[in-house]
């Protein structure tokens, strides 16, 4: 009887190929669950209960943190061994994942804190031209600092704990620092243009790496596949503010061109995202573009009868058309290239 190690040689030596092999798996009832996108992040309710328990000892220890002084607080420094104690019991040993996502996000808030601070205390009024978002000014300094202690925190707690969701922390801490860096090795107003530059070439290369992930593993069965989505999950967003701040930035978003561009890019993203089967690289951009149209509509009101209101109303259309048809859309989008070699590196095709 064939075993599935069997059925993955064969499609690697050439001999089927990833649709074929779909459908042998189908007819033996070993196929993978139509939803093979959905990362692995809870066994059952006690992993939530797990995970709740864990949230609430991190909310007792973030209480007592305190606000900025001369000094961190020890109960920001004691937040680490905590929440690493806990990873061990419940991540090695438990096998629950759920819990090591809120330790993540404990320790990289814990990171950014103390990371922020150093930052603030090295700093000096002269890297003050850099902004959060365009809403609030921080230090250059400190943005890099904190950012860059989340990339080393997640860095050194992926390697323990082989998280996947470590890496979307990892991921965006690496690429904010390094943008931060080269602010403040140039300049701001030197250098207006290349911090979206950088993070559009940051976003490509977070992408790359999510595809490595995901050709590795093109059924999904491994802890690969979970990876590439929370690399994706990091990539969106950075690729899709990169190139709207390129390409006019928020005086476009007030213009009927804003909303022209906004719409190719869904659409371009669309049928990437079509391609390589990752609802996560939509979700992802519509999720930064919702908050940026949400931004603009709270701080603009008149954008209501304006593009603002057209934007909202292709993305819903996009989200509704996009979810009800997936797998008809991705069969066409695919059918010209059938039988090519490239796409047994990618999910099989379902009927």
């Amino acid at each position: 009887m064939l075993k599935n190690e069997d059925l993955d040689a064969a499609v690697k030596a050439g001999v089927i190929s990833a649709e074929q092999q779909a459908a042998l798996r189908q007819r033996a009832g070993t196929a993978p669950p139509l939803d093979s996108e959905t990362p692995r992040v809870t066994r059952g309710f006690n992993d939530v209960m797990l995970a709740l328990g864990t949230a609430l000892i991190t909310l007792a220890l973030i209480s007592q943190w305190g606000t900025p002084g001369r000094a961190v607080a020890p109960a920001v420094y004691a937040t680490f061994p905590v929440l690493w104690i806990i990873s061990e019991i419940l991540n090695v040993r438990r096998k629950a994942v759920l819990p090591g996502i809120i330790a993540v996000i404990g320790m990289a808030l814990a990171a950014a804190y103390i990371g922020a601070w150093y930052g603030t205390q090295l700093g000096d009024a002269s890297g003050e031209a850099g902004t959060i978002g365009g809403l609030v000014k921080v230090p250059v300094r400190t943005v890099m600092s904190g950012a860059g202690a989340v990339a080393m925190t997640n860095a050194i707690y992926y390697a323990r704990f082989r998280l996947p969701f470590a890496l979307l922390p990892l991921a965006l801490g690496l690429g904010i620092a390094g943008v931060q860096a080269v602010i403040l090795l140039f300049g701001w107003e030197q250098t207006a243009a290349i911090p979206h530059i950088l993070g559009l070439i940051f976003g490509a290369l977070l992408f790359a790496a999510a595809m490595w992930y995901d050709t590795s593993d093109p059924l999904r069965r491994t802890r690969n596949a979970d990876c590439g989505f929370w690399l994706h999950l990091a990539a969106a967003p950075l690729v899709v503010h990169s190139l709207l701040s390129i390409f006019g930035g928020s005086a476009l978003a007030k213009t009927g061109a804003g909303s022209g561009l906004t719409v190719a890019l869904i659409a371009g993203m669309t049928i990437v995202a079509l391609a390589i089967d990752r609802r996560a690289l939509i979700v992802s951009s519509l999720s930064y573009l919702l908050a940026a149209v949400g931004y603009v509509v709270s701080t603009a009101s008149q954008l209501l009868g304006g593009s603002a209101f057209a934007s909202l109303i292709v993305l819903g259309v996009v989200v509704l058309v996009i979810g009800m048809g997936w797998h008809p859309a991705r069969r066409l989008i695919l059918s010209p290239f059938h039988g090519q070699g490239w796409l047994a590196k990618l999910p099989p095709v379902q009927a």
